[in-house]
């Protein structure tokens, strides 16, 4: 499938909805409570960042802010340079992959676990079934290596930390 677009907000995303009269009542739910105690129970633990829910959830909330309001910042700049194409660019997003069964999001915060003495980033993915009970789940890069995701996980562009947002900042 093609991505069809990047939700408003984190809360959307988390949902796969983006109905403007949206009740905003998703943080409140115990399945996407549990998603963020699993984050908190996975994430490197820095000197300098003491995580508990509250600062987890927002400095999630901002970096998927960021990582859209960067999305939009580059399709603008892509329009500007090249008019002729304007109307037929595809989304360059950055950190989110999103259509309406599958939504894929990079939160810039690693795994204390290690793979091969390597760090891994943590993705929660957020994935439709039959029933349309949505599924939510937080991975490693390398759990969504894998033939399932590899096709989205290749079609985003995946930018950490806030250095690397900058000099798209700065126009």
């Amino acid at each position: 499938m093609e991505q069809k677009c990047l939700y408003s907000s984190l809360s959307r995303f988390l949902q796969l909805n983006e109905q403007d009269k949206l009740n905003d009542y998703v943080f409140r739910d115990v399945e996407v409570l549990s998603l963020y105690y699993e984050i908190l129970s996975k994430v490197e633990k820095d000197p300098f960042r003491y995580w508990n829910i509250s600062s987890l959830r927002n400095y999630i909330k901002y970096f998927y802010k960021l990582s859209e309001w960067m999305t939009q910042k580059v399709n603008e700049d892509e329009a500007v340079s090249k008019p002729d194409t304007a109307r037929d660019l595809a989304l360059a997003p950055f950190n989110i992959y999103a259509e309406s069964e599958l939504a894929i999001f990079f939160t810039g915060l690693y795994s204390k676990f290690k793979n091969k003495g390597c760090k891994e980033g943590l993705f929660v993915v957020c994935q439709k079934q039959a029933d349309n009970n949505i599924h939510r789940r937080v991975m490693t890069y390398s759990e969504l290596r894998t033939p399932e995701f590899t096709k989205y996980l290749d079609d985003i562009t995946i930018a950490s930390t806030f250095d690397e947002y900058f000099y798209l900042a700065k126009h």
